[in-house]
């Protein structure tokens, strides 16, 4: 973890962890990378997952593998981006993919 805010009840498990923030009960399992995040409470990210200035609304499930803040088009029509390149993540919309 670097320059990061982790609360109560969070596991960050062989992953990396940079300028972000994760709130209460979020897991950030192995091998994955969350830059400049806020990472509501109750989310759980999976194995091998890249997440880049992305804000996961409370209760996301993450897929491994999924990337998210990488590539503007992609992220567009799947999440809500705006013009700054910050991604939001709703639950409905990780169901979604």
């Amino acid at each position: 973890m670097i320059n990061a805010v982790v609360l109560a009840g969070c596991i960050v498990s062989g992953s990396t962890v940079e300028q972000s923030i994760s709130f209460n009960s979020v897991r950030v399992n192995s091998f994955s990378v969350s830059n400049e995040c806020v990472v509501l409470p109750n989310c759980d990210i999976g194995r091998n997952c890249h997440l880049t200035k992305v804000v996961l609304d409370t209760n996301c499930h993450v897929p491994e593998g999924t990337i998210i803040g990488e590539a503007a088009e992609l992220d567009s029509q799947r999440f809500h981006r705006n013009e700054k390149g910050i991604v939001l993540v709703t639950a409905a919309m990780i169901e979604n993919l």
